[in-house]
């Protein structure tokens, strides 16, 4: 299947699990990305993360229940054709909706306006690949009604008349032959091999006049033309082109568009469970086969293809690294563009073989990505800068690949500076971050900070915990001090290049500048930080990460702290199982200390609190009903850079289902540094 790709990834959140409107929210952290309607990023990271900025949505007036509120669906789905978890999984509600508003109905199944994106786009295998996984749990009506419609029999409902002009099939026919011969050879396998997997293209009309229009369609069918779900006597793959792709112009798109839906014709024969009984994946099937597709597309036409999609998805990969590789679609295509990149030997094929055989994306994610493949992890993120006068390390390159690039913060500022940057699981950040004072100490929570560091003499400096002193400063530490003695590696001063890359868990990386005096006090690296005794209590219990090293507020300016400005409040947690979490005091009005009670959002006393869990393998944005008291904090003092206070929240239960009533609450004392960021 090719679909258009989405142009907003902040808003892939389930739309059957979303609410909006609720004055008090409790927001996941979404890969990397805040969910629908927040208005300012989680503490620190808000103000220095492009990984973790927060897309401004309008907010409806009314609450937002999908099954009643059309706007609210469109909200929630944003561009996407249909949303994907980030557990790599399309819901029932959501391939039904998919299916029934692009290939045809079934019954019972009611097309919820604006829960499919109508503009046109490649291929239909998606949604019936999608929808065929949830046939055991179909009606017999609707399972009828999905078996006639895949076989292309006329008569199932109106369609478009019209006949392919003499020696279509035959072009169309040659296309798909040499696409199979061409990806037999690079995976080694042998759709002819016991059991065999016959691919026969069929010129179709279109499959639902009043759709968005698509393609074409691969569909596995047993010998009585229903999906197939598994190899066997008179099983085929059965390429359906439809008159968007049989009436084109384009002389390109026979071979680009067979060599796509003939890739899925090799996933099925070497993962046929996988394959067409789960809506999971699409990272892989989709974009495995556009990468595969697009390879062969390129060798037989000795140019990259033309396809408007192809350029879509790059667009949606290049501008959007903070979008988690589990909620991508087609735009995976430069995940294994990068691959390639960085793949043992220049050879992917291989590789994609076995990720096409894994059971499910994580296994499939491991066999490309173990921690060990630092070639790939170091320059994934380091490849969204996409300028080569950098090093090879600093661009991305690929078949049909766009001038896109993301937007790239640069923080500056001057005095004790901290910039914070984010990265969720299987996503990226980028930022350029001004080298200066005496000291730059990198510290970093969460996964295994992937990544690199480029100064600006062009050295490049890995993101392990560390201090250096910049270049042209003296950062020696007088005597009786902790630091005395020791020396620190150097770094140039002036505009650096910082890439993050988060594996199997988020990642947070810190970078304070700080004076010799200050870092002399704590020579091992790491960032002054204060202590708290945070701890989440009922079904997720947990302690204060690193005994609060990592907790902070941060002021939302550069000059000095007075009363009356917005800052945010961050605690770090580590659950049970060892999951980061955090609790977020966002943006609220300080007028000094005193309680600060949490009701109500915008008002000088009403701080929204945010609860972001980045180990949650789905997005949770549970919103309770009015009245709510979600608890509020103490400030009693801030003095010599520090503040001090408690803390007192409701929040979701991460042990329950997104629209659980269940609470749980954090409470507990800190005193943490107030940081400073321009």
């Amino acid at each position: 299947m090719r679909e258009a790709a989405s142009p907003d990834p902040t808003h892939r959140i389930p739309y059957h699990r979303t609410q909006m409107g609720a004055k008090v929210r409790f927001r996941a952290l979404l890969s990397g990305l805040l969910t629908l309607g927040a208005l300012t990023a989680v503490a620190t990271a808000a103000a220095t993360s492009a990984a973790t900025a927060a897309t401004r949505t309008p907010t409806p007036t009314h609450k937002c229940r999908p099954a009643r509120a059309p706007r609210c669906l469109r909200l929630a789905r944003g561009h996407e054709p249909v949303l994907v978890s980030v557990a790599a999984r399309v819901s029932k509600t959501d391939a039904l909706q998919a299916f029934v508003q692009t290939v045809g109905p079934l019954p019972g199944i009611k097309a919820l306006p604006g829960a499919v994106d109508r503009t046109p786009y490649g291929s239909l295998s998606g949604p019936i690949r999608w929808a065929a996984a949830y046939l055991p749990t179909m009606t017999p009506a609707q399972r009828k009604a999905f078996q006639k419609l895949i076989g292309g029999r006329r008569g199932v409902f109106a369609r478009i008349a019209s006949n392919p002009p003499k020696g279509a099939q035959k072009k169309w026919d040659q296309a798909a032959k040499t696409a199979v011969a061409l990806l037999s050879a690079h995976l080694g396998v042998s759709l002819s091999s016991a059991p065999a997997l016959p691919v026969e293209v069929k010129l179709m009309t279109a499959p639902d006049p009043g759709g968005p229009g698509s393609q074409a369609a691969a569909e596995p069918l047993d010998k009585n033309g229903k999906w197939a779900s598994s190899l066997g006597p008179g099983v085929k793959c059965q390429i359906q082109v439809f008159p968007l792709g049989w009436q084109s112009s384009n002389p390109d798109l026979p071979i680009y568009v067979t060599a796509h839906e003939a890739a899925h014709c090799f996933q099925f024969k070497l993962n046929s469970p996988v394959y067409s009984t789960l809506a999971q994946s699409p990272w892989l099937i989709e974009g495995g086969a556009e990468w595969a597709g697009d390879q062969v597309a390129r060798e037989v036409l000795g140019h990259d293809p033309k396809d408007q999609y192809l350029s879509d998805y790059w667009n949606a990969y290049l501008k959007y690294p903070g979008t988690g590789l589990f909620s991508r679609v087609y735009d995976a295509v430069g995940f294994f563009a990068h691959l390639a990149e960085t793949v043992q030997g220049g050879n992917l094929w291989p590789t994609l073989k076995q990720m096409f055989m894994a059971k499910g994306s994580q296994a499939a994610y491991d066999v490309a990505v173990p921690d060990s493949n630092t070639g790939f992890l170091d320059s994934w993120a380091s490849g969204y800068a996409r300028d080569a006068s950098l090093g090879t390390a600093w661009d991305t390159t690929g078949i049909g690949i766009t001038s896109t690039k993301p937007p790239i913060p640069f923080y500056a500022g001057s005095g004790n500076t901290q910039v914070s940057i984010d990265a969720g699981p299987r996503s990226s950040a980028i930022a350029r971050v001004q080298i200066a004072d005496q000291v730059l100490m990198v510290s970093s929570s969460g996964g295994t900070p992937f990544g690199r560091l480029r100064d600006a003499s062009g050295s490049t400096i890995g993101l392990d915990t560390a201090s250096y002193c910049v270049t042209g400063q003296d950062c020696s530490c007088p005597s009786g001090s902790p630091g005395f003695g020791d020396t620190l590696p150097g770094i140039a001063p002036g505009p650096a290049w910082v890439a993050l890359s988060g594996s199997n868990a988020a990642t947070h990386l810190t970078l304070a500048r700080v004076s010799a005096a200050v870092w002399c006090q704590h020579p091992v690296g790491g960032i002054p930080g204060g202590s708290s005794n945070i701890v989440v209590s009922g079904a997720a219990s947990a302690t204060s990460f690193q005994s609060g090293h990592n907790d902070s507020c941060t002021i939302h300016q550069s000059s000095p702290y007075p009363p009356g400005v917005n800052f945010s409040c961050f605690f770090e947690m580590v659950e049970p199982g060892g999951q980061i979490t955090q609790v977020s005091l966002t943006d609220f009005h300080y007028t000094g200390p005193g309680d600060y009670h949490v009701t109500d959002r915008g008002t000088t006393t009403g701080p929204d609190v945010g609860y972001a869990d980045l180990a949650a393998s789905y997005s949770a944005a549970w919103n309770p009903p009015y009245p709510f008291d979600a608890g509020g904090f103490t400030i009693t003092g801030v003095s010599g850079g520090m503040i001090s206070g408690s803390i007192n929240a409701m929040m979701g239960d991460t042990s329950q289902s997104e629209d659980s009533p269940s609470t749980v609450s954090a409470g507990g004392m800190f005193t943490v540094p107030v940081q400073t960021v321009p």
